[in-house]
């Protein structure tokens, strides 16, 4: 059984990914996943740069720092996006 974040973590990895062309991850030499990365990538243009932090809150590894509903997400990023 998922998690109840489980979704919206799933959505957060792929906007991420989308948004910037990499994941919200560090890798380990082995490609293993580690903790989010710290800010957005540097080539994310700027007028998108809230949106990746928005992203990256809601892929945080502690999940009571991640939205809690689909809608709080959708609401970060469309006050992100304006």
């Amino acid at each position: 059984e998922l998690p109840a974040g489980a979704d919206r973590y799933a959505v957060a990895v792929t906007l991420f990914e989308a948004l910037t062309g990499q994941r919200p991850f560090r890798e380990d030499a082995a490609g293993f996943s580690q903790e989010p990365i710290a800010d957005p990538p540097a080539a994310l243009p700027r007028e998108l740069w809230a949106a990746g932090q928005a992203l990256l809150r809601a892929v945080a590894v502690d999940p009571a720092q991640r939205p809690a509903t689909t809608v709080e997400l959708r609401a970060a990023l469309e006050q992100a996006l304006q």
